[in-house]
Protein backbone atom coordinates (compact mmCIF):
# COMPACT_ATOMS: atom_id res chain seq x y z
CA UNK A 1 0.00 0.00 0.00
CA UNK A 2 1.57 3.37 -1.14
CA UNK A 3 0.41 6.31 0.94
CA UNK A 4 0.54 9.58 -0.43
CA UNK A 5 -0.65 13.00 1.18
CA UNK A 6 -3.46 14.46 0.03
CA UNK A 7 -5.45 17.80 0.38
CA UNK A 8 -7.01 18.44 4.06
CA UNK A 9 -10.24 18.07 1.80
CA UNK A 10 -9.19 14.57 -0.21
CA UNK A 11 -8.87 11.29 1.28
CA UNK A 12 -7.81 7.72 -0.17
CA UNK A 13 -9.71 4.40 0.13
CA UNK A 14 -8.31 1.46 -0.77
CA UNK A 15 -10.01 -1.56 -2.06
CA UNK A 16 -8.08 -4.89 -1.54
CA UNK A 17 -8.82 -7.25 -3.41
CA UNK A 18 -7.53 -11.28 -2.68
CA UNK A 19 -6.59 -13.59 -5.36
CA UNK A 20 -6.30 -17.13 -3.52
CA UNK A 21 -3.72 -19.00 -3.19
CA UNK A 22 -3.60 -23.52 -3.73
CA UNK A 23 -3.47 -23.34 0.07
CA UNK A 24 -6.69 -21.41 0.60
CA UNK A 25 -10.13 -22.94 1.34
CA UNK A 26 -11.70 -24.43 -1.49
CA UNK A 27 -14.71 -21.70 -0.76
CA UNK A 28 -12.15 -19.07 -2.42
CA UNK A 29 -11.19 -21.01 -5.22
CA UNK A 30 -14.79 -21.92 -6.14
CA UNK A 31 -15.41 -17.92 -6.33
CA UNK A 32 -12.76 -16.83 -7.43
CA UNK A 33 -13.78 -20.18 -10.52
CA UNK A 34 -16.30 -18.27 -11.47
CA UNK A 35 -15.22 -14.34 -11.37
CA UNK A 36 -11.65 -14.85 -10.99
CA UNK A 37 -9.21 -14.16 -10.49
CA UNK A 38 -10.30 -12.94 -6.90
CA UNK A 39 -12.50 -14.02 -4.15
CA UNK A 40 -12.71 -11.32 -1.74
CA UNK A 41 -12.63 -7.62 -1.31
CA UNK A 42 -12.12 -5.28 1.52
CA UNK A 43 -12.04 -1.58 2.12
CA UNK A 44 -9.12 -0.17 4.05
CA UNK A 45 -9.20 3.37 5.84
CA UNK A 46 -5.52 4.76 6.55
CA UNK A 47 -5.68 6.91 9.30
CA UNK A 48 -2.00 7.81 10.63
CA UNK A 49 1.08 7.58 7.99
CA UNK A 50 4.31 6.34 8.79
CA UNK A 51 7.36 4.73 7.22
CA UNK A 52 8.01 1.98 10.50
CA UNK A 53 4.98 -0.28 10.90
CA UNK A 54 4.31 0.98 14.58
CA UNK A 55 3.61 4.49 13.03
CA UNK A 56 0.55 3.17 10.70
CA UNK A 57 -2.91 2.40 11.60
CA UNK A 58 -5.50 1.21 8.81
CA UNK A 59 -8.61 -0.15 9.77
CA UNK A 60 -10.15 -2.26 7.28
CA UNK A 61 -13.97 -3.22 6.30
CA UNK A 62 -15.58 -6.32 5.08
CA UNK A 63 -17.26 -9.71 5.98
CA UNK A 64 -16.13 -13.03 6.08
CA UNK A 65 -18.37 -16.28 5.58
CA UNK A 66 -20.31 -17.11 8.30
CA UNK A 67 -19.28 -14.06 10.25
CA UNK A 68 -20.78 -10.45 10.68
CA UNK A 69 -19.37 -7.13 9.04
CA UNK A 70 -15.97 -6.02 10.45
CA UNK A 71 -14.64 -2.86 10.80
CA UNK A 72 -10.99 -2.85 12.77
CA UNK A 73 -7.33 -2.75 12.80
CA UNK A 74 -5.71 -4.94 10.05
CA UNK A 75 -2.01 -4.68 8.68
CA UNK A 76 -2.46 -6.71 5.01
CA UNK A 77 0.27 -8.50 5.10
CA UNK A 78 -1.47 -11.89 3.97
CA UNK A 79 -0.01 -12.51 0.46
CA UNK A 80 -2.54 -12.35 -2.71
CA UNK A 81 -4.07 -8.55 -2.17
CA UNK A 82 -3.98 -6.27 -4.87
CA UNK A 83 -4.78 -2.78 -3.57
CA UNK A 84 -6.29 0.02 -5.40
CA UNK A 85 -6.96 3.21 -3.94
CA UNK A 86 -9.45 6.15 -4.84
CA UNK A 87 -9.52 9.22 -4.09
CA UNK A 88 -12.60 10.82 -2.09
CA UNK A 89 -13.61 14.18 -0.48
CA UNK A 90 -13.59 14.13 3.35
CA UNK A 91 -17.46 13.98 3.43
CA UNK A 92 -17.54 10.96 1.05
CA UNK A 93 -14.80 8.99 3.73
CA UNK A 94 -16.85 9.78 6.56
CA UNK A 95 -20.10 8.48 4.70
CA UNK A 96 -18.58 5.45 3.82
CA UNK A 97 -16.65 4.83 7.61
CA UNK A 98 -19.81 5.38 9.19
CA UNK A 99 -21.51 3.06 6.98
CA UNK A 100 -19.10 0.20 7.57
CA UNK A 101 -19.26 0.94 11.11
CA UNK A 102 -23.13 1.21 11.40
CA UNK A 103 -22.96 -2.63 9.68
CA UNK A 104 -20.90 -3.53 12.13
CA UNK A 105 -22.62 -2.06 14.94
CA UNK A 106 -25.52 -3.20 13.77
CA UNK A 107 -23.81 -6.70 13.43
CA UNK A 108 -24.98 -7.63 9.80
CA UNK A 109 -24.27 -11.26 8.66
CA UNK A 110 -23.47 -13.23 5.90
CA UNK A 111 -25.76 -14.62 3.11
CA UNK A 112 -23.96 -17.38 0.82
CA UNK A 113 -27.55 -17.22 -0.72
CA UNK A 114 -27.03 -13.88 -1.58
CA UNK A 115 -23.36 -14.39 -2.72
CA UNK A 116 -24.37 -16.92 -5.09
CA UNK A 117 -27.50 -15.26 -6.52
CA UNK A 118 -24.80 -12.37 -7.52
CA UNK A 119 -23.82 -14.56 -10.18
CA UNK A 120 -27.04 -14.49 -11.72
CA UNK A 121 -27.39 -11.56 -15.16
CA UNK A 122 -30.91 -9.98 -12.63
CA UNK A 123 -31.83 -9.78 -9.09
CA UNK A 124 -33.89 -12.99 -7.69
CA UNK A 125 -33.21 -12.32 -4.24
CA UNK A 126 -33.36 -9.85 -1.60
CA UNK A 127 -31.91 -9.29 2.16
CA UNK A 128 -30.38 -7.31 4.53
CA UNK A 129 -27.43 -9.72 5.10
CA UNK A 130 -24.38 -9.38 2.52
CA UNK A 131 -21.45 -10.51 1.23
CA UNK A 132 -17.78 -8.91 0.73
CA UNK A 133 -18.64 -6.88 -2.92
CA UNK A 134 -22.39 -6.35 -1.73
CA UNK A 135 -20.94 -4.35 1.69
CA UNK A 136 -18.19 -2.71 -0.29
CA UNK A 137 -20.35 -1.38 -3.17
CA UNK A 138 -23.29 -0.02 -1.21
CA UNK A 139 -20.80 1.22 1.38
CA UNK A 140 -19.19 3.24 -1.54
CA UNK A 141 -22.30 4.27 -3.15
CA UNK A 142 -23.82 5.71 0.22
CA UNK A 143 -20.34 7.71 -0.06
CA UNK A 144 -21.67 8.92 -3.24
CA UNK A 145 -18.36 7.37 -5.31
CA UNK A 146 -19.00 7.84 -8.75
CA UNK A 147 -17.54 4.67 -10.38
CA UNK A 148 -20.25 2.28 -8.52
CA UNK A 149 -23.29 4.76 -8.89
CA UNK A 150 -24.43 2.73 -11.98
CA UNK A 151 -24.03 -1.31 -10.56
CA UNK A 152 -26.33 -3.20 -7.80
CA UNK A 153 -24.92 -3.93 -5.15
CA UNK A 154 -26.87 -7.60 -4.62
CA UNK A 155 -25.23 -8.45 -8.18
CA UNK A 156 -21.46 -6.93 -7.83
Amino acid sequence: MNLKILPSDRAQVYLLFYKPTAADPFQNKLVAQFDGPFCHVEMAFPEKYGEEPWEKRVWGSSIYQNETVFYKPKTYKRDGYVSYSIEVTGTQYHKIKSFCKQQTANNVGFSKLAMYAAYLPIQVYSTESTFCSKHVTTALQLGGVDIVKQLNPSLT
